[in-house]
């Protein structure tokens, strides 16, 4: 929306984690006990160390999947100016409020989508995904009961702060009227 007014930087939490997050992330885990469970039951054990690098061998990838898992976090969503930044541990995202067309509460924004890049829920849902009900649209969300969905010149966005409809009013209040 044009003539958008300055207002002083907010700062929301984002929802925590909901089902699908806590899934992902726990299948993971579980993933990497298995392998271990199994390479310690098919090793050999009277090879010394061959057991021992074939035991620890799927422990290699843990500290990548530790890096994506905490890059992916979502600290918080903040109002800066015209744009809504995703702040995370790593690579902020800023996505410009400029155009904004529509705002609106969505409790399931990921329904019948399909990643084309990103994390489909180690720490969070962040990428670039594609649905019939939102088309292309990037994502940064925690719980998608908590999902919001914003359409601007930028494209659409979709975002999980805690509390929503607080969330909405403060982008209404910034982007003018709707």
């Amino acid at each position: 929306m044009a003539g958008m007014s300055h207002h002083p930087d907010e700062t929301f939490a984002p929802a925590p984690a909901g089902t699908r997050v806590r899934v992902i992330t726990a299948v993971v885990v579980l993933v990497f006990v298995a392998l271990v469970g199994i390479q310690a039951v098919a090793l050999p054990r009277s090879r010394g160390t061959d057991y021992w690098i074939g035991l620890l061998a799927p422990l290699v990838a843990v500290p990548i999947v530790a890096a994506v898992a905490r890059f992916s976090h979502i600290q918080s969503y903040r109002l800066d100016g015209d744009e809504l930044v995703v702040v995370r541990p790593a690579f902020s995202v800023r996505f410009p409020l400029a155009g904004l067309v529509s705002i609106e509460r969505d409790r399931d924004p990921m329904a019948g989508a399909r990643k084309r890049r990103g994390n489909d829920g180690l720490g969070a849902v962040c990428g670039r995904f594609r649905s019939r009900k939102l088309g292309d649209f990037r994502v940064y969300l925690t719980d998608r009961e908590h999902g919001v969905v914003l359409r601007a010149g930028a494209g659409t966005f979709v975002v999980s702060p805690a509390q929503p409809e607080i969330f909405i009013d403060a982008v209404r209040r910034r982007a003018g009227r709707l």
